[in-house]
């Protein structure tokens, strides 16, 4: 061995005894440690990006696609990017990073991940075809009260899928098999009582024989009413038959139209419609929880019509809903909530039907009738079926958004004042009831607040996805409303956005090209009424698929949206107050996490955010240790604070919400408790919450505004939030600018913002919209 070949072995044995055997250990200052964290701290994401790295770990290198996901990895500084030939790969970064995080580290974090990982593993190794190792009762349960709202990988899926179809085809058996015994037992016990009164009634008969004429008569007398009781007793048996029998046909009918539902998941499932299967296989799950017959089978059919519409069988899904409406006409119980709700959804249903046939008079009058039906559910909604409860905000939105489409669609009255004025009532009832968690549909208002009576200088957007356009209803002090509308299906629109909201995730591609297509739809049509009215401020009221659109990232070709306006988001423009002045005197309570807690990472630059805002505003500051639950509770009881400023990792972008206290995550539902716990009568509501880490303030589709519509919820005015991950010293940076300008007299909220953007922008290392566009003031923005 050379003295070269002798160093190298010398140097490789270094290594791995320093830094690869015993990493944990010897990881000072802090990196590898930082890489795993970053991969796992949000177990939304975990599962999805181990399987994503164990590609790239077994396969060497791994075709890039640019997705999110791949973004997301290239940000833990696991894996980089490099290009060979024409197209680019994923690789691990470098050989130690690839000895620490082996094969053996991913399965073992990939076991602590899921509750269900000695069953998957052998499911995955009898080349998923092993139907004992799927999950079933509670443990299926918990499996997917696990996976809720995590970006699983595509086996995961299938797997949960699978077993959910599994339980499903085992529950229908069972139920026919038991109706099948019963039908059987009450034969058995229907002949055996028929038998026993028609002996019975003969032998008394017989025995009465040997008493004389007269006595013969009271006899026969006596043995015909015990007939006619014998009678009425094998009428009942035969009875008790007929019904065992269509018990037995009530499970075979559900048994099919289960069964069909199920398998129409499946085609849906191949058809790359993943999120349409599941709801599919899942409505198929919940029937059983129905226990009126007519209602069940009219759910059943009306969500085997939607699959098939999907699947674009248009024939059997308005055969499908037809049979829905027939079983809703002799159900029982038609006051019920439940009845209402389906019926809505079936008239919705049968609507889009009627539309694909060009039937828009059909059409309009189901999307009517359906939004009428769900207008009148009222206030309380508590006795909603938990089953139904499910999807009842799905419902809602559907029945909402195919009624707004229908009253623009009219070609005589779409582009009247009334008509507008109504399109804009029924979105802020959808945003108010929203709001609330569907816990209560909020009625039309019919005088609807003006942006005259808040903000002269404002305009208020209201853009409107629909399937073949995109609509945008604009609000001027002191105009009619406007309409804008773009020819455009909705795939191509949610295709945009989707690309708008990758590139905005990582400071490397450009967001000028789909930030423009969108800028296209929604501004420029209005770019001259805008400039009339010397408007300063723009305030989009979005439906869900553009609530987490920086929309201060949109393009004109030659700048940002930003530099031209400042820029606010509001559920509606109902939940304002009007407000005396700008600012009142401020004082904040300011408190952060800097330092690694619970696997999330370190966020270093937080503790100089906390301190330069408090040099700038009186503070109450709460940082690190001193940041627990009990001390912020008791801290907005102690003290009236218009300002409260939370800099931690949290995210609210997903089911399971938390902000990172120093002792414990604390809850969407505890956050909200602790806002309402503040004595109304003793202190005004919190001016401005800001959450200067934390992802999702608006929400997303499974989470309809967020911890925006929590706060608002709370009595908390407006929200300065941010809709993505966000670098921790830009945001610092951001974050003090905000509150030198917030501080000036006569600036508002939504313009503080813009200047602190604005001022992060002319920095060169923070010029891409990732660093500062993120950021959103959500509520009153004055």
């Amino acid at each position: 061995m050379t003295r070269g070949e002798r160093e190298k072995v010398w140097i490789e044995k270094l290594v791995r005894s320093h830094f690869i055997d015993n990493w944990e250990a010897t990881d000072e200052p802090e990196h590898l440690k930082t890489i795993r964290d970053r991969i796992l701290c949000n177990e939304q994401w975990a599962a999805y990006l181990l399987e994503l790295y164990q590609q790239v770990w077994q396969q060497g290198e791994v075709v890039a696609n640019n997705s999110f996901e791949e973004g997301k990895l290239q940000l833990s500084g696991l894996v980089v990017k490099h290009r060979l030939g024409t197209s680019p790969v994923l690789k691990v970064y470098n050989r130690i990073y690839r000895e620490v995080f082996n094969q053996d580290w991913i399965n073992q974090e990939l076991a602590q991940l899921r509750p269900y990982s000695e069953a998957f593993r052998a499911w995955v190794a009898s080349d998923c075809q092993d139907q004992s190792l799927l999950l079933r009762g509670q443990t299926l349960k918990n499996a997917q009260a696990w996976a809720k709202a995590k970006n699983l990988s595509y086996q995961d899926q299938q797997f949960l899928a699978a077993s959910d179809k599994k339980q499903i085809e085992e529950q229908i058996a069972q139920k026919e098999r038991d109706a099948e015994l019963e039908r059987e037992r009450k034969d058995r016990e229907a002949a055996h009582k028929r038998n026993w009164v028609l002996t019975e009634a003969n032998r008394k008969a017989k025995g009465q024989m040997r008493f004389g004429f007269g006595v013969l008569i009271l006899a026969l007398l006596g043995a015909g009413i015990y007939g006619i009781l014998a009678v009425i007793l094998v009428v009942d048996a035969n009875r008790q038959v007929d019904s065992a029998k269509i018990e037995l046909n009530q499970v075979k009918k559900e048994f099919k139209n289960v069964s069909q539902l199920s398998e129409l998941a499946g085609k849906l499932y191949k058809a790359n419609k993943r999120s349409k299967a599941e709801r599919a296989r899942k409505q198929a799950a919940l029937s059983f929880e129905i226990q009126d017959y007519e209602l069940k089978q009219a759910m059943l059919m009306s969500n085997i019509s939607i699959a098939y519409q999907q699947l674009e069988q248009f024939d059997q899904a308005m055969n499908a809903v037809s049979e829905s409406l027939k079983r809703l006409e002799s159900a029982d119980n038609r006051n019920s909530l439940d009845y209402s709700i389906i019926f809505a959804q079936a008239l919705t249903t049968k609507g889009r039907l009627l539309a694909t046939q060009g039937d828009t008079q059909g059409a309009s009058s189901n999307y009517a009738a359906a939004f009428d039906t769900i207008q009148s559910l009222g206030r309380d909604l508590s006795s909603i079926n938990p089953a139904i409860k499910v999807y009842f905000g799905e419902i809602v939105e559907s029945v909402y958004q195919e009624f707004i489409g229908s009253l623009l669609d009219s070609q005589e009255t779409g582009y009247n004042q009334q008509t507008l004025i109504k399109v804009r009532q029924v979105i802020e009832s959808l945003h108010l009831t929203q709001l609330n968690n569907f816990r209560k549909i909020v009625p039309l208002n019919p005088n609807l607040i003006q942006i005259d009576q808040i903000d002269s200088q404002a305009a208020v957007i209201y853009p409107i996805i629909l399937d073949d356009c995109l609509e945008v209803i604009l609000h001027l002090p002191g105009q009619p409303l406007h309409r804008y509308s773009t020819p455009l299906s909705a795939k191509e629109v949610e295709q945009t956005l989707r690309e708008m909201q990758r590139v905005l995730r990582t400071p490397v591609r450009s967001v000028k090209s789909s930030g423009n297509k969108v800028y296209e739809w929604l501004i420029k049509p209005a770019e001259t009424e805008l400039a009339k009215s010397s408007i300063k401020t723009l305030v989009f009221v979005p439906n869900s698929g553009l609530r987490n659109i920086s929309m201060a990232a949109l393009h004109d070709g030659e700048q940002y949206l930003v530099k031209k306006y400042a820029i606010a988001v509001t559920p509606a423009l109902q939940i304002l107050e009007p407000q005396p002045e700008l600012h009142r005197s401020l004082k904040a309570l300011i408190a952060g996490v800097s330092e690694s807690r619970k696997g999330y990472p370190a966020l270093p630059f937080v503790e100089v955010e906390l301190e330069k805002i408090s040099s700038i505003i009186p503070s109450s500051v709460l940082l690190n240790h001193s940041f627990t639950t009990t001390a912020l509770e008791n801290a907005l009881n102690s003290s009236s604070f218009p300002v409260v400023h939370l800099a931690t990792n949290g995210d609210f972008s997903s089911e399971d919400t938390f902000i990172l206290a120093w002792d414990k995550k604390i809850t969407a539902k505890e956050f909200e408790k602790l806002l309402r716990s503040r004595e109304q009568d003793k202190f005004d509501p919190i001016e401005l919450l800001v959450l200067s880490s934390c992802e999702g303030a608006v929400g997303n589709n499974q989470t309809p505004f967020g911890l925006a519509g929590l706060a608002l919820r709370s009595r908390v005015r407006s929200i300065l939030g941010t809709l993505v991950d966000v670098n921790d010293e830009s945001t610092a940076e951001l974050m003090v600018q905000f509150y030198q300008e917030f501080t000036q007299r006569n600036v508002t909220k939504a313009e503080a913002l813009r200047r602190a953007q604005l001022s992060i922008l002319k920095d060169p290392n923070y010029e891409h919209p990732f660093y500062w566009a993120p950021f959103v003031i959500i509520g009153d923005w004055r």
